[in-house]
């Protein structure tokens, strides 16, 4: 859907960043799913990790594309359109994965959502006790 309004839209300046964002999106999502499929729990913590490079390639656009709203208001539906292009990447990254922390999940039995692996198990005591 985008790309078909980008299309009708006055070209800005090329973005390099997106289609570098894309690539490494599709890849992610690649290599999750085949994570999945063959408990291959090391690529799945790699995709986990390599998460955060899409969350900065979002914040670089961002910055980019706002600066091009703020010197060009004629720029600012397609730059829109771009932003909306680059959080729907972002949020498949991370669709992507989730995906490669069910594969840890199901492979070894760990939870590694919200770095819940790395905190520290707390032992567990007993409820006081009433006497009634």
């Amino acid at each position: 859907q985008s790309a078909s309004k980008l299309s009708g839209l006055p070209f800005v300046r090329p973005l390099e960043d997106l289609p570098t964002m894309g690539d490494r999106t599709i890849a992610m999502l690649r290599d999750s799913v085949s994570a999945w499929l063959s408990g291959d729990t090391a690529t799945a913590r790699q995709i986990c990790e390599r998460d955060v490079e899409i969350d900065a390639l979002k914040a670089t656009i961002f910055g980019k594309v706002s600066r091009v709203m703020v010197q060009d208001p004629a720029a600012v539906p397609r730059s829109l359109e771009l932003l909306l292009v680059s959080r729907n990447l972002e949020r498949v990254a991370d669709l992507a994965t989730n995906i490669a922390e069910e594969a840890i999940f199901v492979a070894e039995a760990r939870v590694i959502k919200h770095h819940a692996e790395e905190a520290p198990i707390l032992p567990v005591r007993d409820a006081p006790h009433r006497d009634s």
